[in-house]
């Protein structure tokens, strides 16, 4: 079955996708509410993460893709345990998993 997965950071990276999943994906735009933009430091190297927060006016401006739902345990294993994978719903109406912060 597949699902989709919105990106924003090093998973819009196709080489990097196709490395994580061992298949292309193909990104659709997207838009997303309730989260604001920030970054965190993993081991000397700064990277984009989302914080949910509903009363943010910020508007996430990215892509989303799809992928067979067993394979979210591979995007898991390398967003690692710094995010935490939830379920959003897109501006397009489209339910998808975001990696975000664990704040």
């Amino acid at each position: 079955m597949k699902c989709y997965v919105f990106a924003y950071g090093t998973l819009l990276n196709e080489n990097l996708k196709k490395a994580v999943l061992d298949y292309k994906t193909f990104p659709f735009s997207a838009r997303l509410k309730g989260f604001k933009s920030s970054s965190i430091h993993l081991s000397g190297i700064q990277y984009s993460i989302l914080i949910k927060d509903f009363q943010s006016t910020e508007i996430v401006e990215e892509g989303y893709f799809a992928i067979l739902e067993k394979d979210l345990e591979l995007i898991d294993q390398y967003e690692s345990s710094a995010y935490i994978r939830t379920k959003v719903k897109l501006e397009n109406g489209i339910e998808a998993w975001v990696y975000c912060s664990q704040k």
